[in-house]
């Protein structure tokens, strides 16, 4: 959470031997990668059916967690963990169809959720985060919001969403302050992007990471080895995309989904 327990942390580790990490998302595959260099084993709990599935499709997590496997990670899907066993340190966990892990350190890595008290306080609409404008304006005069608690316009789905990343914050928080300082200034909408390497594997994603079952979708793809990119359409325009192993198109390829280019003309090349 702080600078204080990363130090705690680096303190632990030279007289640990395993580490649990709950939650195989961003953070968790991020940590785990750490804890390897740090000469760990490590165990990744996952409660859904796949890791980093939020962000990556049933194939390019699959080629993740190959890489993670073959680094000495051990992979558990499905599971939670229900318990934390030990005195004063932490000697092993539970999962929830009753396995004990033993374990020297237990990470948390199950998201990110906004903190809304301070706006249901004031009586500002609250979904799952603040809810903005296209002026990221809420639905109380004056008051504006931004960052990892505002949802705000996601022009993708078409809807407000949560998607709590850095470029997005800092978009938001410029529109909100062209706004309040009296310039009016429109919100022209965010995706989910990222950007990662964890044990030598570059993947960039951004949009939906996997179509709908809904008419009107059309995914194009195609693997080649350690190589895997798809992309999402409708309409003829970009709704998602995934790069692995080879990302240098993907600043290409996002740039025509922010700015809703018609790719019908080229979609195949």
């Amino acid at each position: 959470t702080n600078l204080d327990d990363a130090k705690a942390i680096d303190r632990f580790l030279d007289n640990a031997r395993k580490a649990v990490v709950i939650g195989g998302g961003l953070i968790g595959i991020s940590v785990t990668e750490a804890l390897i260099k740090r000469g760990l084993d490590v165990v990744v709990v996952e409660m859904k059916e796949r890791i980093l599935n939020t962000i990556l499709d049933e194939q390019a997590s699959l080629m993740a967690e190959e890489v993670l496997k073959q680094a000495g990670v051990e992979i558990i899907v499905g599971q939670t963990v229900v318990k934390v066993n030990g005195k004063g340190t932490v000697k092993e966990v539970i999962l929830d169809n009753g396995v004990a892990i033993p374990c020297n350190l237990v990470v948390v890595a199950i998201g990110v959720l906004p903190r809304p008290e301070l706006a249901l306080d004031a009586k500002l609409e609250i979904n799952r985060g603040i809810v903005v404008d296209r002026h990221m304006a809420t639905n109380c005069p004056g008051v504006y919001a931004c960052g990892d608690v505002a949802e705000a316009y996601d022009f993708v789905y078409g809807e407000n969403r949560l998607t709590p990343i850095w470029p997005n914050a800092y978009v938001g928080g410029r529109i909100a302050g062209f706004n309040m300082a009296g310039i009016p200034t429109k919100y022209s909408g965010s995706t989910a992007i990222n950007s990662l390497n964890y044990f030598g594997i570059d993947i960039a994603s951004a949009g939906m990471p996997t179509a709908p079952n809904n008419d009107g979708y059309e995914t194009i793809s195609k693997q080649e080895g350690n190589i895997y990119q798809k992309v999402i359409l409708k309409n003829d325009l970009l709704m998602g995309m995934i790069f692995v192993g080879n990302i240098e198109k993907s600043g290409i390829i996002f740039g025509l989904m922010r700015d809703r280019v018609n790719v019908e003309s080229f979609k195949q090349s």
